[in-house]
């Protein structure tokens, strides 16, 4: 499985990076796995937790929560493919295989409007971007 990140400063994410760790935190703090440097993610925000072939996340206390397709984090919660997740206002896509996005806007709602597939190794990976605060 692998991350992308999204954040309102910077829609085109950062090449994803392979990540190693069973526990992976995400949060503004030096000694997160993923930093991002956003001022609405809180220093620890929420940490991904690989068992077996499952990741899993939960919230670790954040002031702005984790949601999870829309739905407020309150446990661990299962992460598949194409599930979407909010931190502050960071978004994060979770997929299964490596993509290069395809721009096709700009102004606040650019999104990614297609990925040209490619394939890749089965293990997490997340894109990370340092984003500037307001």
């Amino acid at each position: 499985m692998f991350l992308r990140v999204y954040t309102p400063c910077e829609p085109v994410p950062a090449e994803p990076a392979a990540v190693s760790s069973p526990r992976f935190v995400i949060g503004r703090a030096a000694d997160c796995d993923l930093q991002l440097s956003h001022p609405t993610v809180s220093r620890r925000h929420c940490e991904i937790t690989q068992c077996e072939e499952d990741l899993t996340i939960r919230d670790l206390g954040s002031s702005n929560g984790t949601y999870l397709n829309g739905h407020l984090v309150t446990h661990e919660q299962l992460l598949r493919d194409g599930d979407k997740l909010t931190l502050g206002m960071v978004f994060l896509e979770v997929f299964e295989a490596i993509s290069e996005p395809v721009i096709v806007g700009r102004g606040d709602d650019e999104r990614i409007a297609a990925h040209r597939s490619q394939p890749a190794e089965a293990s997490l990976a997340v894109a990370g971007v340092e984003a500037t605060p307001y």
